[in-house]
């Protein structure tokens, strides 16, 4: 059986989230809980994942693993740069 991990956002990234759920709401109300929804499903790949992502380098944070998500929109041009 797998076991799933705890998965947590930096401030920045939970302000970013928070941001974007707004927008979305208020720009696809006919799909209001799409973005929280394909988040979700992302995040619980991820903590499906253990392996997944880069070891913190901080010796504090032992067994913390760090992955970066990029959320990006079609209207904003070619993608970011990672």
């Amino acid at each position: 059986m797998s076991t799933t991990l705890d998965v947590v956002f930096q401030h920045r990234a939970t302000r970013n989230i928070e941001e974007i759920n707004a927008w979305w709401r208020d720009n696809r109300p006919s799909a209001a809980d799409l973005f929280l929804l394909e988040l979700r499903a992302t995040l619980s790949i991820a903590a499906l994942s253990p392996t997944l992502g880069a070891p913190a380098r901080d010796v504090r944070l032992a067994g913390i693993r760090r992955l970066i998500l990029a959320i990006w929109h079609a209207v904003r041009g070619s993608g970011p740069g990672l």
